[in-house]
């Protein structure tokens, strides 16, 4: 019964300590914004099940991924150019920003 006694004050202590410390600049503490999380997170899921479409981390992570690489990596999505050349019509290529 001590292991058991042992493992619930440690998980006392922790939870009292993510209650105690509020998020810098904010008015929430660290646990409002663990559990705000995760529920979110968790509610995505149902979501994307209810709409039959997949969502996980790794999608997230894959996706940032596809932004920073390079148009060498094999991407063909919308504008993707072979090697370095960018595509530009020659309507568009005296335009200003």
């Amino acid at each position: 019964m001590t292991l058991l006694q042992a493992i619930g004050q440690l998980i006392s202590k922790s939870w009292d300590f993510f209650t105690d410390i509020t998020v810098p600049g904010m008015t929430f503490s660290f646990a409002q914004l663990f559990v705000g999380i995760f529920l979110a997170v968790f509610s995505l899921r149902i979501l994307s099940m209810m709409l039959s479409v997949s969502f996980s981390a790794n999608d997230i992570i894959n996706g940032a991924n596809n932004l920073t690489s390079s148009s060498s990596s094999g991407s063909s999505g919308y504008r993707a150019g072979s090697g370095s050349s960018a595509k530009i019509s020659a309507e568009r290529r005296n335009d200003q920003f």
